[in-house]
């Protein structure tokens, strides 16, 4: 009996260590598989962020896009603005008329820019280019008179020649 009692405490004592062992492996395993599911969780998380920065790269190339396409439209219409203005400068019966006034040197003074006629002709660049009164104004670099009556002459896009013409003075002052 005492072999029997012997027997089964070694039996027992094997069943608490193999339990011990299961438990123990049990724990391991549980922290193991905790590891394993809170990086599937920060995973999936990532996931979801990379999703939601995906949808928003979309979103801003759209953005983009349109911001890319609104500033083709603004150069295209800045350019037909500038033809345009072009066109009705010189399409307007004063600088039609300051053309063909200097086109012919005359010696009696009668092609010479009137003062009325400047005085129109800045009023008239001034309405169709507003920033350049703005400009002249200012004034940064100084101008004198002549220097002005030289710089309104040039939006006619006359050669030398025809604007001391109209100027009255050589062609090499201008």
């Amino acid at each position: 009996r005492r072999l029997e009692r012997s027997r089964y405490r070694l039996f027992t004592v094997v069943v608490v260590l193999c339990l011990v062992c299961v438990l123990i492996y049990q724990i391991q395993e549980r922290r193991r598989l905790q590891k394993i599911n809170e990086k599937q969780n920060l995973l999936e998380e990532k996931e979801r962020q990379l999703v939601l920065l995906g949808q928003r790269i979309e979103e801003k190339d759209v953005a983009l896009e349109t911001l890319e396409q609104i500033r083709k439209e603004r150069d295209g219409v800045l350019s037909d603005l500038v033809v345009l203005r072009n066109d009705k400068l010189q399409t307007s019966a004063l600088v039609k008329k300051l053309r063909k006034q200097s086109q012919r040197v005359d010696t009696a003074g009668k092609n010479v820019l009137k003062v009325t006629e400047e005085r129109n002709l800045i009023l008239l660049i001034q309405s169709i280019y507003p920033s350049i009164a703005v400009f002249m104004d200012k004034n940064p670099f100084g101008l004198t008179e002549a220097e002005k009556q030289i710089c309104y002459l040039s939006f006619l896009q006359l050669s030398l020649n025809e604007e001391a013409v109209l100027l009255d003075i050589n062609p090499d002052s201008v």
